[in-house]
């Protein structure tokens, strides 16, 4: 799953990139040959005017194909080469800056929308009641619960300091998230911790 989640990033990143290469080129006149989705061999096609829309087999990302970027064809109209140097480079940075824009959108939306910080634990200390609990790096903790006191996802860190230390030697009920299992576990922490 992580796999395609990384190639499905990757492709967006990718598509988007070529995208701005393909918007840059058509606001100066400049022809695209070619937009498409995926790496040939080609699937389908539709041509729009003087492009080529294409939809191919290998779903990773995409290409713009833009005519004159060899000298040959410097003194075509039309031609990539034929323009000044200063709308090549506007048209070559497009890529760039379609991810920044990209970039600057999806946070945006995670930040309207606002994302609950899980409490993950990032480190075991060997022979600790954690490892000897076989609490693992990686585990999200869904629901911390020790006495009469219980805190459930999202679960902040400061206040599940304060239930570790409030619950002494008593034992600590824990629901954690790892990977895809649901896990409950008992601890009981120690009262004298070594120092770090």
């Amino acid at each position: 799953m992580i796999i395609v989640l990384v190639v499905l990033s990757l492709s967006i990143l990718i598509l988007v990139h070529e995208l701005g290469h393909f918007l840059a080129a058509k606001l100066f006149k400049v022809r695209v040959e070619e937009f498409g989705f995926g790496f040939p061999p080609r699937l389908w096609g539709l041509k729009k005017g003087e492009t080529l829309y294409s939809l191919n087999l290998l779903p990773f990302g995409g290409f713009v194909k833009i005519f004159g970027e060899a000298d040959s064809e410097r003194e075509t109209f039309g031609s990539f080469s034929r323009e000044a140097i200063w709308r090549r480079s506007l048209i070559i940075a497009a890529g760039v800056l379609m991810n920044i824009v990209l970039g600057w959108l999806l946070l945006s939306f995670i930040f309207m929308i606002g994302a609950p910080p899980h409490l993950m634990i990032t480190e075991v200390a060997g022979e600790s009641p954690a490892a000897n609990s076989n609490l693992k790096s990686g585990d999200v903790i869904l629901e911390a619960r020790s006495n009469n006191f219980n805190l459930t996802d999202p679960v902040k860190s400061e206040d599940f300091i304060g239930l570790v230390e409030q619950a002494g030697e008593n034992s600590l009920y824990l629901k954690l998230r790892r990977g895809r299992e649901r896990l409950e576990i008992n601890i009981t922490p120690r009262l004298k911790p070594p120092a770090p």
